[in-house]
């Protein structure tokens, strides 16, 4: 798995002819936001993305509260682990995930041994929080604890608000 943003860069560079994404710019120093140019499909766009290791980092990171005021219009990311209100590109798939698509089906969180991991526990704090259908009526299930539902809703609760600290820099 890419582990560092240089590696990331790396990979995004050398997979461009293949899959018709490249790096325009970079942000100023440790700045996690990027230009990308998208020539699929016989069409040329210009998009305004941040760099992330994982895509559930961008609720780590609180961008869900001020990465979109910010024009970020895409994320790219070396793992896609999420459920995310914008596009992601993947950049060890080679594949972009459309707005709330994901690569493990949501209805698969109905199962506690898939929703009880670490990886299914943020795949479905994601969906929550992105108003997923799937996940709400999972949520409001009777059968479902009722500790587990409060627990959930906690977390999305803390990942809605921004976190004292310096915000990642995306200027």
């Amino acid at each position: 798995m890419l582990r560092t943003r240089r590696e990331i860069l790396s990979m995004l560079h050398s997979s461009a002819f293949t899959t018709g994404i490249h790096l325009v710019s970079e942000g100023p120093g440790h700045s996690h936001r990027i230009t990308i140019k998208s020539t699929r499909n016989e069409e040329t766009h210009f998009f305004n993305a941040v760099l992330l290791v994982r895509s559930s980092e961008w609720y780590t990171y609180r961008l869900n509260v001020f990465g979109q005021v910010q024009g970020i219009e895409l994320v790219v990311c070396a793992e896609h682990d999420s459920c995310l209100p914008i596009p992601v590109w993947s950049v060890e798939d080679a594949k972009i995930y459309q707005e709330g698509e994901t690569t493990t089906p949501l209805v698969e969180l109905v199962k506690r041994e898939i929703r009880g991991t670490k990886y299914g526990s943020l795949l479905f704090i994601a969906a929550l929080l992105s108003g997923k259908q799937e996940v709400l009526s999972i949520l409001s299930d009777p059968s479902f604890p009722r500790s587990t539902r409060y627990r959930y809703k906690a977390k999305a609760r803390q990942y809605a608000n921004l976190k004292p600290g310096i915000k990642l820099k995306i200027d």
